[in-house]
């Protein structure tokens, strides 16, 4: 059976901040995909979101194709692409089958098939052994989907949600992602977690132990499986031999919540004498051993970022995020200590924020004295913790998923969780941006931090162009409070979206 994979566009108005070194390799489709390779199957992954391909373009190549069967993912900013990519492979390649998978549709299964008639089956959970099940049903023109486990799919003009498929516990069973299905070297991380210009993706566990309000952890869970240390350093040196790439971008939720397994990667790493560097998430409070962070060091390591959230004690409770302020201090002076570079992300407008929390937030920030920091607003994404006590009750489907992101902030709920407007919201994110970076200390130290002159200019165009975005909508108000530049802003994308999909739907 032929296949394709389709990653669908990202918002269409992120293709105004970021230029191709920013593109995120879809390891997840990676994963089918070799899932899929393993049983005979041909399979090809499409990526539109690579060099910004059109969707007639992204149409013609998969005709050249000829493929059995569709396979797209989605998170929530990314849904509403993926409806567009089913009508019109629904419109051309007609009584082929549309799968999607993702986060977005594992938490709202019933409600993606019902909003997208277009959509054949949803792959709810880890897609590898779900959709390899569902591709031998379907190459055997079975038409009884009863027993396969994490899917939704209609019949007799029913939706059927089938029980969730079991987490995958031994990883190992899963084969490399297929890194050689795309152009990998094309591909990598945001240029802020670079020291080199060929990096990519690579995940050694799955899961999160943790228990952030703000977090859904769909597809995942928050239990911790992991991958072997044998089966993760031979994914190293294939990667590192087969394609050259020594700098790694490391996506595990949480590559610390095991700190022995951590020794023991860093530990093979340095006997091996494997020559890399790479990149982590981490909690501050897995982070208070300096001699496991000096091995990391030693092993490569050399970017960590940590997800702060505020600078508030109350705000951390809501949060779920059970470490004291103290611990996070430490955790940001352990690293500064071993000379690892380490970046802090915070986020506004949570439960509890006030303009004054939000202050000490920043001035917490400040303090802390990381490498970057990054100032979110909070985004109640459907699954999370936050989402079902405010607003899960009564909360309307609705159709405007790419407006839940974290760059245009135009989220079409009145926010429940927190007393601050959206507006005040948007100015106290403006403020801390404005206050982090606008310190002479904080200039020079990014002016050093760029190992090469060619990422240093890379950072700097799509900074420019991602603050020129944040603070150009501050015009003059209308009557009606719709600012001049955010009507600008709306006829800037509504023509991007009508430049890739055309004025359908």
């Amino acid at each position: 059976m032929k296949i394709a994979l389709i990653n669908p566009p990202y918002l269409l108005i992120y293709k105004k901040l970021n230029i191709r070194q920013d593109a995120s390799i879809p390891l997840g489709l990676l994963y089918v995909a070799a899932a899929l390779e393993r049983e005979g199957c041909e399979v090809k992954v499409f990526d539109p979101n690579l060099h910004n391909a059109p969707l007639p373009e992204l149409i013609s190549e998969i005709k050249a194709f000829g493929p059995d069967l569709f396979g797209l993912t989605a998170v929530t900013p990314t849904f509403n692409s993926a409806q567009k990519i089913a009508r019109e492979l629904k419109s051309n390649f007609a009584g082929i089958p549309i799968l999607v998978g993702g986060a977005h549709v594992t938490v709202l299964p019933r409600e993606s098939l019902e909003l997208t008639p277009e959509i054949d089956f949803v792959i709810s959970g880890e897609g590898e052994f779900t959709t390899v099940e569902l591709v031998k049903f379907l190459s055997q023109k079975r038409t009884d989907f009863s027993s396969i486990k994490g899917i939704c799919y209609r019949q007799a003009g029913e939706t059927i949600l089938n029980p969730p498929r079991e987490m995958i516990e031994d990883l190992d069973a899963i084969p490399y992602p297929a890194y050689h299905l795309l152009p990998i070297k094309e591909y990598a991380p945001s240029v802020v977690y670079r020291i080199r210009e060929d990096s990519t993706f690579v995940m050694s566990s799955r899961g999160c132990p943790a228990t952030c309000t703000f977090c859904a952890n769909a597809v995942t869970g928050r239990k911790l499986r992991a991958h072997s240390v044998d089966y993760f350093l031979g994914l190293i040196r294939h990667i590192t031999s087969t394609y050259g790439i020594r700098h790694l971008h490391i996506l595990d939720d949480n590559f610390m919540a095991d700190q022995e397994r951590a020794r023991l990667i860093c530990q093979r790493i340095i006997d091996e004498k494997i020559k890399i560097t790479w990149f982590i998430f981490a909690r501050t409070d897995h982070c208070q051993d300096v001699e496991l962070l000096k091995m990391m060091k030693k092993a490569g390591c050399v970017f960590i970022q940590f997800g702060i959230e505020s600078g508030n004690t109350e705000v951390l409770k809501q949060l779920g995020k059970n470490v004291s302020k103290e611990d996070i201090y430490r955790a940001c002076m352990n690293c500064k200590k071993v000379g690892i570079d380490y970046l802090n992300s915070f986020m506004i407008g949570n439960p509890k924020d006030t303009r004054q929390t939000i202050l000490e937030t920043i001035d917490f920030a400040i303090k802390l004295d990381s490498t970057m920091a990054g100032f979110n607003i909070l985004m109640p994404y459907p699954g999370t913790p936050i989402f079902r006590k405010y607003y899960q009750k009564d909360f309307e489907m609705n159709n405007e998923w790419d407006k839940w992101n974290h760059i245009t902030h135009d989220v079409p709920i009145d926010y429940r969780h927190t007393s601050l407007a959206k507006d005040e919201i948007n100015d106290l994110r403006k403020l801390a941006i404005r206050r982090y970076y606008l310190r002479p200390r904080q200039i020079f130290r990014i002016l050093v931090f760029f190992r090469s002159l060619s990422l240093f200019f890379t950072f700097m165009g799509s900074s420019w162009r991602h603050l020129f975005f944040l603070f150009r909508g501050d015009g003059s108000r209308r009557k009606d409070g719709i600012s001049d530049g955010g009507l600008l802003k709306k006829r800037r994308v509504r023509n991007e979206a009508y430049r890739y999909f055309g004025n359908s739907g």
